[in-house]
């Protein structure tokens, strides 16, 4: 992709002016296949970093496999097309609901030609419906996998609450702004790199976190 246009255009912007200076030419991309991102999407629902972190290990430690790289143990995530544990196994591992999300995806994949090259060829409307079709899969994740997994950087219909809480602090100093307003607004400043913009800002304002405490950030993120 050709990122000079948002680069050139948004260089001056007052909540991008200081990322774009830091990270110049930054692009999108992707570490995971399709379903690995979308069984990464289903242990971060309803939870804690943390706990996504001991069900990642926990289901990584009884079904994944097991690699070495540079001297390094690593596993990798275990194929759909070889993934048909009992829902009690899953269970005994700690994800809670997320085994029957689980589940579905997987079956989803089983039964579904989900060719990653062709569903990057459909339209953004069509690709939309092809992913809601996948049990478990909610507008929030469709909006990250839009944006993470197909370069879609004019997709966004939805914001999650918590990434609403801080922009509407961040960018209107108000303690939360009304849903479709934030889209709109994202959409008039920012046009066909809405949902790109909207992440780089989020970067940014973990960014500045991290080299002076937020107060408020640290409210929202309940960080003790």
């Amino acid at each position: 992709m050709d990122y000079s246009q948002f680069y050139g255009q948004h260089v001056s912007d007052p909540f991008l002016c200081n990322i774009i200076r830091r990270n110049n030419g930054k692009r999108i991309a992707s570490i995971y296949s399709l379903y690995e991102n979308l069984t990464v999407s289903v242990f971060l629902q309803n939870a804690t970093v943390q706990r996504t972190i001991s069900m990642g290990n926990n289901m990584l430690a009884a079904y994944g496999t097991p690699l070495e790289f540079d001297g390094v143990e690593l596993t990798a995530l275990w194929s759909y097309k070889e993934f048909f544990p009992p829902k009690a196994d899953l269970r005994q591992l700690k994800v809670g609901y997320r085994a029957k999300n689980l589940l579905r995806v997987a079956k989803h994949f089983q039964e579904n030609d989900l060719s990653e090259k062709k569903l990057r060829e459909m339209s953004t409307e069509i690709l939309e419906k092809e992913l809601l079709k996948i049990y478990g899969i909610g507008k929030q994740t469709v909006f990250y996998t839009m944006l993470g997994q197909f370069h879609r950087t004019r997709y966004l219909k939805h914001i999650p609450l918590w990434e609403r809480k801080i922009l509407s602090r961040y960018i209107f100093n108000e303690e939360l702004c009304e849903e479709q307003e934030m889209v709109r607004w994202f959409q008039s400043q920012y046009g066909d790199w809405c949902g790109f913009a909207l992440s780089m800002i989020i970067e940014e304002v973990f960014y500045q976190h991290h080299q002076k405490s937020i107060t408020w950030l640290k409210e929202i993120m309940r960080e003790p």
